[in-house]
């Protein structure tokens, strides 16, 4: 009975996941990707949709990055006080 406990406190210990990431926020959200054919006008050009659609990628990319994030955190950590 000690041995099984053991051994089911070993796989407890032993148990380890990958801590969360933040993607892309355009790429990953499939609500979102999913929208923008709907809301674009359908005389919108394709050469326009591909262009936006390209320019929300490299956004969604850059608003996750390292230095993104450490700015968002730099500022939460340094709110403006208005008197």
């Amino acid at each position: 009975m000690q041995a099984k406990a053991q051994d089911k406190l070993s796989q407890i210990i032993n148990y380890s996941q990958e801590g969360p990431h933040l993607g892309n926020q355009y790429v990953e959200d499939i609500a979102l990707t999913n929208y923008l054919p709907h809301f674009l006008n359908k005389e919108t050009r394709v050469e326009q949709r591909i262009r936006m659609e390209n320019d929300l990628i490299r956004f969604g990319a850059k608003v996750a990055s390292k230095e993104y994030l450490q700015m968002s955190a730099n500022a939460e950590d340094n709110k403006t006080v208005h008197e």
